[in-house]
Order: structure tokens, then C-alpha cells, then sequence
């Protein structure tokens, strides 16, 4: 008897033996199963930097905000989405290591004496969120702006690595 891929049990009995497993109690093995079990068992003591995971939620992190960076030829952008942030609550800096980060504080909204809430989803209160910048922008040039409770950043591509059509020089071909 040969253990296939549609096992049950740790008797090795196939599907198709008598006594073995009927259609319902099939399973395909998947590896990642039990690891991805773990991982939510010990989530909340042992978060993992950079795993979103298949329960993360409308891309947001564990910084709280979601971002989108997006390029073209001539500049990079990233937005963040900052809901309530005000502008001087948000700190951009950008190190020696052409490492960004993006640190906002959002200022909860008091409860009157007579309301209370009933479902409250909008927890963000403060996050910090980094990434690595390519070597090939211009970070003098960059300029930040918080609108409408989205924060853009954009960063234009240096002169030096822009593509550019250089002439070529020389005597016509002879024939």
C-alpha cells in the first residue's frame, strides 16, 4: 500500500481501500497549514516585521496606516493615508541609509457626556512606517503635502539617471 496525497489519518489508508476514508474526510496536505496556525496562536507576543499575512486588513500593518508607492521616469510618490492626522502631528525624515519614515499622531475625538460608541473600527492613534528608497532620487528635491487626510510624498528621479538620447557624432559611413 503506497501513502498518496489523499491519506487520512496516520494509518495511510487510501481512499479507495475498504475501511478507508469516505469523500468528506479527504484533505490535501498543505505544509504551510499548522505554521500558519502557529503563527496566529503566538501573533499577539511575536509579531513578524514585514509578514502581512492573509489576515491583514485593507492593507494596513501593524504601523497602522496603509501606503501605495508608485514610479515613473520621472519621480517616485508615496502616498500614506492618514484620516483626522493634522500637519504638524506628521514627522517625514529620510536618513543617511535613503531610508523613509513616516511617523503620525492622530488625536482621538472626545466623547461627549451623552454618546458612547457602538462599533469603533478607526483606532489608529500613532504609527511609524519605513521604507527603502532607491539610490537614484534626488532627496533635496523632495516635497511632502497632507491633503484631505492623504499624505504625498514625491521624490523626482536626479538628473543623472534620467534616460537621455545622447548624439552621436562622426563622418558619414563610407560605401
Amino acid at each position: 500500500m503506497s501513502a498518496g496525497p489523499y491519506t487520512t489519518g496516520d494509518s495511510g489508508q487510501r481512499a479507495d481501500e475498504p475501511g478507508g476514508c469516505n469523500m468528506t474526510t479527504i484533505q490535501r496536505f498543505d505544509p504551510f497549514r499548522e505554521m500558519l496556525h502557529l503563527r496566529r496562536a503566538y501573533h499577539p507576543a511575536f509579531p513578524v516585521p514585514g509578514w502581512r499575512g492573509f489576515d491583514a486588513t485593507n492593507g494596513q500593518r501593524a504601523g497602522g496606516f496603509a501606503l501605495n508607492v508608485r514610479r515613473d521616469d520621472e519621480k517616485l510618490t508615496l502616498l500614506a493615508w492618514l484620516p483626522g492626522v493634522e500637519p504638524e502631528d506628521v514627522d517625514v525624515t529620510i536618513g543617511p541609509d535613503q531610508e523613509l519614515t513616516i511617523k503620525a499622531f492622530r488625536k482621538l475625538r472626545e466623547q461627549g457626556p451623552n454618546e458612547r460608541y457602538l462599533l469603533r473600527e478607526h483606532r489608529f492613534r500613532q504609527g511609524q512606517r519605513s521604507i527603502r528608497l532607491p539610490g537614484d532620487l534626488d532627496l533635496d528635491a523632495a516635497a511632502v503635502s497632507l491633503e484631505h487626510g492623504v499624505l504625498t510624498v514625491t521624490v523626482p528621479v536626479a538628473e543623472a539617471s534620467q534616460t537621455r538620447r545622447l548624439h552621436v557624432a562622426g563622418s558619414p559611413a563610407a560605401e
